[in-house]
């Protein structure tokens, strides 16, 4: 076998029909994780499209989505011929395997042009191109006309050191171009390659879901996130959207070709902060209905931007889940991340989505480098009265994303130790350090029932939008998530209980000690395994789901 195909080339897997190509790589993250990546990736996805519309020849392979292992995706690259492999890094847990999965192709291919890019190569080039021989050049911020520039002056053998943003290695030294200015109108770049769409479709039921992104960049400037730096080096506007117009065009269009009817739209607000937002949302109403196009749709937004009446009209679009970034509820916290947001905002925003039946998935950082034991305390009150899911924010802590104002702050404290991508910091108040690491070493099986609960809930949301669409009567749907959803309150209770155990510990203890460590993973394998088995009933026995439905959790 070739290259991978899934590829506009009508996915041609015979390696005299790849001759010539670009090759496009997310290589499998290196460390192992509950979560399957459902969804491939937009990055690679647009990359392809702009080159093929340029007549170029180009492979994807996302082994990250396609659950590969690092020889098999050295296997899969191995009868490639091409001009540049070129690598995205979606976060800095992706570093190790990049840089171990590029050294190995620059062994096979010594002669071809490898290249990286993404959010952490933008801000960390210079440490990429020192610490991995097996780059040449890192392509900063956006990357479609600088990666096409770069693969033209390849072909004909001309110079591309000057090209505008770029990295590269001179001798001893790194040289960084200017960065190129960001496209103005995101309308005008081919709808991204979906080759790997037929993939999701028959091997991720469960998890896999279509993602579309309608704009880029964010109007906010949260302290621990690095979209707003990203955007602003190059100039220009910091935020632009695409028209809901060619959104639809391209909703309509995967709709034809693969029969998808769930979509996830990765922006990170979907409204706007204004009156506009209305404009907006009906000009959704309107283009999907002038192309007859009835789909649900995942979203995230802020929660400042949830109101009534405008998410009556966001949930008649189709909107059934939505992910907010909540972060943090204590004050102190909230203002450290620069939310601008309060605990008022979040309950009632939250109390909106849960009023009109949207699946609400929150974000949550629990330990960062202000959290104290009394903090931690505060935080599992409020998580607990917000009624929703949260275990996976139990056990998130604040990241160390060069490019974003907290981690700045940080390191000019002289807080933050280790060489990229392994930073560390000590959190002041020694007792959260006990408590985090009680939870790494104990509480991995919160992580799996998350994931679990994710699924199911996913299970409903799509029988009962497709039920609507049929006869618009969800009958004794209503009835059957309500006890799912009591099934789930009752276990973020108990798992609220075990973290209270730790915090308990942590109160009268400076160190972990063993024996405690073994008791609470005891307890949290007994916890998990009931857990487990409540929503297996759920899954299993609910009159609801037929054999079919039942296949997604397989």
């Amino acid at each position: 076998m070739g290259v991978q195909g899934f590829t506009a080339l009508e996915s041609t897997s015979d390696v005299d029909h790849i001759r010539d190509t670009v090759l496009l790589l997310k290589a499998p993250r290196g460390r192992y994780s509950y979560f399957r990546e459902g969804s491939e990736s937009l990055a690679l996805a647009y990359l392809a499209a702009f080159l093929r519309a340029a007549g170029k020849r180009v492979a994807i392979i996302d082994a990250q989505l396609e659950g590969l292992s690092f020889e098999a995706t050295v296997e899969r690259c191995r009868s490639a011929s091409c001009d540049l492999v070129g690598f995205t890094i979606a976060d800095p847990s992706f570093i190790p395997a990049t840089y171990r999965l590029a050294l190995a192709v620059k062994e096979m291919m010594p002669s071809v042009h490898l290249s990286t890019g993404g959010y952490a190569p933008t801000f960390h080039y210079k440490d990429i191109l020192e610490q991995c021989s097996a780059f040449d050049s890192v392509v900063r911020h956006e990357g479609e006309q600088t990666l096409l520039e770069l693969v033209e002056a390849l072909e004909c053998g001309a110079d591309w050191h000057g090209i505008k943003g770029i990295a590269y290695r001179d001798g001893g030294n790194i040289v960084c171009n200017d960065p190129r200015p960001l496209m103005p109108d995101l309308d005008t770049l081919p709808f991204p390659a979906r080759d790997y769409v037929p993939y999701i479709k028959e091997h991720l039921p469960d998890v896999g879901v279509v993602s579309v992104s309608g704009s880029r960049g964010c109007y906010a400037n949260c302290g621990f996130c690095s979209i707003k730096r990203f955007y602003s080096e190059p100039g220009g506007a910091t935020y632009r959207m695409r028209s809901v117009r060619s959104i639809a065009d391209e909703m309509a269009d995967i709709s034809s070709r693969f029969g998808v009817d769930e979509f996830l739209l990765i922006d990170d607000i979907f409204t706007l902060p204004s009156d506009k937002s209305r404009e907006r949302v009906e000009e959704w109403r309107r283009e999907l209905a002038k192309r007859e196009l009835r789909v649900m749709l995942s979203i995230s937004d802020r929660l400042d931007h949830i109101h009534r009446p405008l998410y009556d009209a966001v949930y008649e679009l189709g909107v059934r889940q939505i992910m907010v970034g909540v972060e943090a509820t204590h004050p102190e916290i909230l203002r450290y991340l620069n939310k601008n947001i309060t605990l008022d905002d979040i309950r009632r925003a939250i109390g909106v989505l849960q009023d009109l039946g949207i699946d609400v998935t929150i974000t949550y950082i629990n330990f960062t480098p202000r959290t104290t034991l009394e903090i931690l305390r505060d935080n599992l009150d409020c998580l607990l009265s917000l009624n929703v899911s949260f275990l996976l924010g139990l056990l998130n802590r604040l990241q160390v994303y060069v490019g974003t104002p907290v981690a700045r702050d940080m390191m000019e404290a002289g807080m933050v130790s280790g060489t990229f991508p392994n930073f560390s910091y000590r959190i002041p108040d020694s007792r959260v350090e006990v408590v985090y690491e009680v939870c790494c070493q104990c509480f991995s099986p919160f992580l799996e029932v998350s994931y679990e609960v994710m699924k199911i809930e996913r299970m409903f949301r799509l029988k009962q939008f497709r039920v609507e669409k049929i006869d618009g009567n969800p009958g004794e749907m209503v009835e059957a998530r309500g006890w799912f959803g009591q099934s789930c309150r009752a276990i973020m209770e108990e798992a609220a209980q075990l973290f209270r155990m730790v915090l308990d510990y942590a109160e009268r203890h400076d160190t972990v000690q063993e024996g405690f460590i073994g008791e609470m993973q005891g307890r949290a394998r007994e916890a998990y395994r009931l857990w487990h088995r409540e929503l297996l009933l759920h899954r299993d026995h609910s009159p609801i789901f037929d054999d079919k439905d039942r296949l997604l959790l397989r």
